[in-house]
Formats: C-alpha cells, sequence, structure tokens
C-alpha cells in the first residue's frame, strides 16, 4: 500500500512540476528587426543620383526626320510625366564658355557636369537631377571645398515653343532652335507641337520664351509641372 501512495506521489509530482516549469519558463520576446534604411544623409550622394531632365548644348541638328519620331498622343489633354526626382544645381554660369570648362574639369572627381547654352550664356549644371535633400547636401559639398556658390534649380516647366497644322512649320523652327536647347515633335489634337525635350526650371524657362520669342517672333507657352 504504501509503495501505491508513493508511486502515486511521485507522479503528482512530476504533473506539478511540468506546470510550474512549463509556466516558469521565460518567453521568448519577438522583436522584429528592422531593414536598415540609409538616410540621404548618409548616402553617397553621387551614386545615389537618380537620372536628369537636361538640356545638353547641340552640335548636330536635332530635327526629326522620320514619322516614327512624332509621339501620337491625339485627342488627349497635354501630359507630361512627373519625375520623381526634378531640383538640378546650376553651379556656374557665364557669357564665356571657358569658365564653365575650367570648373567642370575641377569638380570632376566630385560630380558629373554638363554645359548647357540658354541664349547668350553657359551654364554648368549638374548632369543629374535628384531630391532636394540630396541637391541640398551637395551643393554644401561643392561650396565648402571648393568655394563655388551652387543654385539650385526645380526642373518644374515644359516649353511650347510652336503649335501648327503645317508640320514642315514645326521642323522648320526645329531646327532653327536645335542650338539653343533641345526639342521634340509631338502630335498633339491634329497639332504638330514643338516642345522642349525635358523640364527645365521657371526662370531658365522665362529666359529662354524671352530670347526665342526676340529671335523669332514665337507666341511660346510654359507649361508647369501638374497644370
Amino acid at each position: 500500500m504504501r509503495k501505491i501512495y508513493f508511486l502515486l506521489g511521485l507522479g503528482f509530482g512530476f504533473i506539478l512540476g511540468g506546470i510550474i516549469f512549463h509556466y516558469s519558463k521565460p518567453k521568448k520576446i519577438n522583436i522584429p528587426i528592422q531593414s536598415h534604411i540609409k538616410s540621404e544623409n548618409n548616402k553617397n550622394i553621387i551614386n545615389e543620383i537618380e537620372n536628369i531632365s537636361n538640356i545638353p548644348i547641340s552640335t548636330t541638328s536635332s530635327a526629326l526626320t522620320t514619322e516614327d519620331s512624332i509621339k501620337s498622343n491625339l485627342d488627349t489633354p497635354f501630359e507630361f510625366d512627373i519625375p520623381d526626382n526634378f531640383y538640378q544645381i546650376q553651379i556656374i554660369s557665364s557669357n564665356s564658355i571657358d569658365i564653365p570648362k575650367k570648373v567642370q574639369k575641377n569638380l570632376a572627381t566630385i560630380i558629373d557636369t554638363q554645359i548647357y547654352k540658354i541664349g547668350n550664356f553657359y551654364r554648368l549644371f549638374s548632369k543629374k537631377q535628384y531630391s532636394i535633400k540630396l541637391a541640398s547636401d551637395l551643393a554644401k559639398e561643392i561650396k565648402s571645398n571648393y568655394k563655388y556658390n551652387p543654385v539650385i534649380w526645380k526642373n518644374n516647366y515644359k516649353v511650347i515653343f510652336l503649335k501648327s497644322k503645317d508640320k514642315n512649320e514645326v521642323y522648320n523652327i526645329n531646327n532653327k532652335i536645335n542650338t539653343i536647347i533641345d526639342t521634340q515633335i509631338i502630335q498633339h489634337n491634329k497639332n504638330f507641337l514643338l516642345v522642349s525635350k525635358y523640364l527645365i526650371a521657371e526662370n531658365l524657362a522665362k529666359d529662354l520664351q524671352k530670347d526665342i520669342k526676340k529671335r523669332y517672333n514665337l507666341d511660346i507657352i510654359l507649361k508647369k509641372l501638374g497644370d
């Protein structure tokens, strides 16, 4: 009889011990591991730069020669894509190309640049465009290390130089202004439009508007991003 009580007592002991062990066992704390997201301050500025909407100096004719070159988007509102980043840095501006070339050479290891000619001025710009934060960081770095005074421009305007039903008229104007700015011809609502190939900054668009109007007496339209 004692043996039975002993075995029963032993069994209850194991059960009770298991319960105590089970509830006293430390709980595992699940801490979510967040993916490492670098702040823009810590990014390698040059490597993180996105593609730009730029205005290169044309050295050859940019006239379109085939029907395939005309994008057909008939009977729809005239719209253009909104890029993720559209801030661009102007590093220096001069009426002589020699100064921008010299600065471009000095900055070759820091940033890719390109010289644009708008009217009578040669402007050294960042070759790419970025978010306002990256543009600001890069501008500060250039100013700190090279003592230039960069200006950040927001590229948010499209320029419509000419709208006509006469395709040849549009081609003719395109040939005349291709040394000033890159353009493209699109077909829209049964008209042919000569427009800037890229988005540009407001003050640059207005300067361009005045310059082209004075030269060719065109009624130029500036279309703002999102309008």
